[in-house]
């Protein structure tokens, strides 16, 4: 007796409901793996949070703090009194960044702040990757304390709050952003489009500043806050009082060769002075 086979009709009817079960759950798949990799995108700034404080309650209440010079080698973080005086009066000075290194002075590196955790043995490369970036970890380098930053920004998916010397991990504001998804403007990522439909006149006017983090398309960003917790946040203007996490306040015209404007100093949303301990500054 012969057996029964499928016909092609068959056939194609049980591949058109296949079809349609992928067409339905590979969408979701896709959701729910993101979800995953926001969480461990959190994880991380938590476990940077943990690494600072760590830092920190061995170091008087310091935020870490690297310095480096004009060609590129990083001043230890283990300064001189006399060395100390130099930085403080460069920066009453208001000297920009790129006129300290003209003048072979010391500015910060946030990059190296970072780095100073791992030379410190208190964090890792791999918690300054985010898995839903393109950012990697350079397997190359093996010994930590050998180095003095990253090899470049290829190796580090966050940015940091660049106005934090001035202040302590004791007294720094709770709320305040310390550390959040990269910053949208950083050379590596600023050609990078969103295609959302809601972020289209910034990118026709070209203000980035509007835009969350590339790391996840431009839905949000995971936020690192001064006392160690880790929030997700759907907006830049997530900063204390609506502050933009991507602009310092009142803008510096010293840095520029015109001032910003009334209008411009609305886009970060306050007059408060530059070096605010209110204002999160990410960068790079």
């Amino acid at each position: 007796m012969r057996k029964q086979a499928f016909t092609v009709i068959e056939l194609l009817v049980v591949v058109t409901i296949i079809g349609a079960l992928m067409a339905i759950l590979l969408p979701n798949l896709a959701a729910a793996l993101e979800q995953a990799r926001r969480a461990q995108c959190a994880a991380n700034l938590r476990g940077i949070g943990q690494s600072i404080k760590v830092y920190s309650a061995g170091n008087r209440g310091k935020w870490p703090s690297v310095y480096k010079g004009e060609d590129g080698e990083a001043w230890g973080e283990d300064w001189t009194a006399e060395d100390t005086e130099i930085a403080d009066a460069i920066a009453n000075e208001g000297k920009t960044p790129e006129e300290m290194k003209d003048d072979d002075y010391p500015y910060q590196c946030n990059l190296s702040c970072w780095w100073l955790l791992i030379r410190k043995g208190m964090s890792n490369p791999n918690v300054f990757v985010c898995p839903s970036a393109d950012q990697s970890v350079d397997e190359d380098i093996v010994d930590y304390d050998k180095w003095w930053s990253f090899k470049d920004l290829s190796n580090v998916s966050y940015s940091y709050q660049n106005q934090l010397d001035k202040s302590t991990t004791d007294n720094a504001d709770a709320e305040m952003i310390v550390a959040a998804d990269v910053n949208p403007y950083r050379g590596d990522v600023a050609e990078e489009p969103s295609t959302r439909a809601e972020d289209r006149d910034a990118m026709e006017k070209e203000e980035r500043y509007r835009l969350n983090s590339p790391n996840h398309d431009f839905e949000g960003q995971n936020c690192l806050y001064a006392d160690g917790h880790v929030t997700w946040q759907n907006t830049p203007y997530c900063g204390i009082g609506g502050n933009n996490i991507w602009l310092q306040s009142t803008y510096d015209a010293s840095e520029d060769e015109e001032p910003w404007s009334e209008e411009d100093r609305s886009n970060d949303n306050t007059g408060d002075p530059i070096g605010s301990k209110k204002d999160s500054w990410l960068v790079p």
